[in-house]
């Protein structure tokens, strides 16, 4: 991200009800034509929306409505919040304080919490889809579960690393994969059992975790 999209992006946290164009231009202290430039470019990638009421805001709209479970219900609260707690990393000082909290940010929202979502999404469509539908729902419930929580994070990661080096985030990422590559892997072998189990039993989705599981991403 560049420095004047991070301003925007900040502000807008600072703002959840949205801002006017105007009054990001007092916020940020951007120029209107560098400001315009940004937030075309935060919209394409769909960071931002433009509201009804002709304000800018981050995208906080979860799409999972309608029969949610309990747990369902606690993961979309914790899609509407994980932005606002990655972001405010930025805001401490010490370099070390900082990369201890992004690692915990990483290993809990990214590492621990992404597979509660894909969880969510498989779950939501063995209880609701039509066999004939089944592909269609998954497709769907990965974009309204997995899809927009990865959004997220992909957001919270490139505020931080703006004044923090590629290397630290690297490396973050290497040592939490090896840690934790063994529960994502625990996690396929259940939902690889529930799909054998299960009516809605589709032997490319089978084949599929099985190429996951011996490729260790």
């Amino acid at each position: 991200m560049k420095p004047g999209e991070i301003k925007i992006v900040e502000a807008l946290l600072r703002h959840p009800d949205g801002l006017s164009f105007t009054e990001l231009k007092h916020e940020t202290g951007l120029s209107p034509p560098a400001l315009s430039e940004y937030l075309k470019k935060l919209q394409q990638q769909v960071f931002i929306i433009k509201l009804p009421n002709g304000k800018y805001a981050v995208r906080t709209a979860i799409k999972p409505n309608g029969r949610l479970t309990k747990a369902e219900r606690t993961l979309k609260y914790l899609m509407l919040n994980v932005l606002y707690l990655g972001a405010h990393i930025r805001n401490v000082k010490d370099p070390s304080a900082r990369k201890e909290l992004l690692r915990q940010f990483i290993r809990t929202f990214v590492f621990r919490g992404t597979p509660f979502l894909v969880w969510a999404a498989f779950q939501k469509t063995f209880r609701e889809a039509k066999t004939n539908k089944f592909w269609e729902e998954l497709d769907r419930n990965f974009d309204d579960w997995v899809y927009t929580y990865a959004q997220k994070l992909a957001m919270v990661l490139l505020l931080n690393a703006h004044d923090m080096k590629h290397e630290i985030i690297r490396d973050l990422f290497a040592e939490l994969n090896q840690l934790y590559w063994n529960e994502y892997k625990a996690l396929i072998m259940e939902m690889k059992t529930k799909i054998k189990n299960d009516a809605l039993r589709d032997e490319r989705l089978l084949k599929l975790m099985d190429e996951i599981i011996s490729s260790q991403l």
